[in-house]
């Protein structure tokens, strides 16, 4: 998938601060549904 690819590519370019908010908030995203 085009778009997976392009957000794989720019987690990669983020530090690591901001990924662990990122995955934070993926997190928190599953568990609300």
């Amino acid at each position: 998938d085009t778009e997976l690819g392009m957000v794989v590519e720019t987690y990669q370019q983020l530090d690591y601060e901001q990924q662990k908010r990122l995955l934070g908030y993926m997190d928190a995203l599953k568990m609300n549904n």
